[in-house]
């Protein structure tokens, strides 16, 4: 999402509260026309294709590196750059229940037809992007000012308001239930997790207990 007036960009991470804040900040960020446009295209992607994580990427779930190359290096640097990171034992568990809620989704038969530790199984099998990986360069550098954490959402949110001279309040959206995620792992499949987001344990600090 890129506001050229109030100077923003959010990198959207998928499952990491991004609707959410997409919905909140939208009416800075697009005209009317605009709004029409992106729900049209988004039904069109729907319909036509989905990539393999059953997520879509482009200007949706674009990484900070796509949208540097969309927008320049100029406005790119001269905004405000932000995102949201998540858990990645929660975020998973999420993504697996969110891909069980709509038949179309692309992995929906087999987050269906398998556990958690089958569905996490299958995602390494496949290959799944961290969320560190939306937000660095080539050399592994930060390319956005903050990064906010889905944990601390409400408070992290306003932070970003704050930053930007904005009081926007946040809806719930995509929820796919809530709960202690550590109960639906079994020890293989926090293992899984580990392996395949090592990066963003690493980087943002995160741990299963």
């Amino acid at each position: 999402m890129i506001d050229p007036q109030n100077r923003f960009i959010f990198i959207h991470i998928p499952k990491s509260a991004g609707q959410s804040i997409s919905t909140a900040l939208r009416h800075h960020a697009l005209t009317p026309r605009q709004r029409l446009l992106q729900t049209l295209m988004r039904r069109l992607r729907r319909k036509t294709k989905h990539d393999r994580y059953g997520l879509y990427r482009g200007g949706w779930h674009g990484t900070a590196r796509e949208v540097r190359e969309a927008v320049g290096a100029e406005t790119f640097e001269g905004a405000y750059k932000f995102a949201f990171v998540r858990n990645p034992w929660d975020r998973m568990l999420s993504l697996y229940r969110f891909e069980q809620l709509e038949p179309k989704r692309c992995h929906y038969e087999v987050s269906k037809s398998t556990d958690l530790e089958g569905y996490l199984h299958y995602l390494a099998s496949v290959g799944s992007p961290t969320q560190e990986s939306y937000l660095v360069d080539d050399q592994g550098d930060l390319l956005v000012d903050y990064v906010g954490r889905f944990e601390t959402l409400e408070n992290d949110f306003a932070l970003v308001c704050d930053e930007l001279g904005m009081t926007e309040r946040l809806p719930h959206k995509n929820s796919s239930g809530r709960g202690d995620f550590r109960a639906r792992f079994t020890p293989k499949a926090v293992d899984l997790v580990a392996e395949m987001f090592a990066a963003d344990i690493d980087r943002f600090g995160y741990r299963f207990e």
